[in-house]
């Protein structure tokens, strides 16, 4: 059995295998840039802040339909007497749940305004901040692992289609 390949159409699967290789490999980039500011926090210094505010969003997993509501803080901190304003508790989610009441509830016990709270930040950039050091897991080294391995495949699949394009009638 002969299967006659479609020149014309090897040309959008290689720029659609080409597509997904960039953007899979900006996403390893992404990915690695967010592991790296994870492991670098661990050396940053801290100063003491205050929560200014402290909510709950629908952010949470996959789909917002499933009504998964993530606790959201807001604080201030001051760097050589300038003063700062972060979001980012950690590299991860602080808690997420269905119900909105208990975010709320774990929110107000945990990060009640005007609470003192210690604030991790990037000396070379002050506005860049933690409320805790998150460390690198093995899932965000394996995501960028995957992402560059299927980014690899996919260039590959756009080089062989582009062959095939580029081929003389047999």
């Amino acid at each position: 059995m002969h299967i006659a390949i479609n020149r014309h159409n090897a040309r959008w699967y290689a720029i659609s295998f080409f597509s997904m290789s960039w953007l899979l490999l900006f996403l390893a980039g992404y990915f690695s840039y967010v592991a790296w500011e994870r492991y670098d926090s661990s050396n940053w210094p801290r100063v003491p802040g205050s929560v200014t505010r402290s909510y709950s969003t629908l952010t949470c997993g996959s789909n917002r339909s499933f009504k998964s509501w993530e606790a959201r803080i807001a604080y201030r901190y001051f760097v050589d007497a300038t003063a700062h304003e972060g979001s980012r508790v950690s590299g991860y989610s602080v808690l997420c749940d269905d119900n909105r009441n208990e975010v709320i509830g774990w929110l107000n016990a945990h990060y009640p305004v005007g609470k003192r709270v210690e604030v991790f930040y990037d000396p070379s950039d002050p506005d860049a901040a933690f409320l805790k050091v998150a460390p690198v897991r093995a899932f965000d080294i394996a995501m960028i692992l995957a992402a560059l391995v299927i980014s690899g495949l996919m260039a590959y699949g756009g080089w062989a289609s582009l062959r095939v394009s580029n081929a003389g009638p047999a």
